[in-house]
């Protein structure tokens, strides 16, 4: 009987949600005075999960929503809105490298590669 709960408890798990499935990259914030010379790396980033039709953002403090655009190869595949109440969204089925720009209600820039 417990190796039924577990075996059952595996598959609802599995079903629930691509997160645990995926991989995880780290996009960076983009300052807009790029142009100064070196600077240290932001600490302020968003987590990005994703993985074969999906991709799941966690979002900066008081931001309401994120416009996401993947592109490859220098082409948009795929643009949405995603809400903290809706952290994922679906994209289409990619392989190969693609880039993840999200531009944040409050106009911030976060960037990062995913690789498919």
């Amino acid at each position: 009987m417990l190796v039924l709960v577990l075996a059952s408890f595996r598959v609802v798990a599995d079903d629930s949600g691509n997160a645990s499935a995926g991989n995880n990259t780290i996009l960076e914030k983009h300052d807009k005075n790029s142009n100064k010379g070196p600077r240290v790396p932001s600490r302020v980033y968003i987590e990005c999960s994703y993985g074969v039709g999906y991709v799941e953002f966690t979002f900066p403090v008081e931001c309401e929503y994120m416009e996401v655009t993947l592109e490859q190869n220098g082409v948009q595949v795929y643009y949405g809105v995603v809400t903290p109440e809706e952290p994922g969204a679906e994209i289409p089925v990619l392989s190969g490298e693609c880039t993840v720009t999200c531009h944040t209600d409050g106009n911030q820039t976060y960037s990062g590669v995913l690789f498919f």
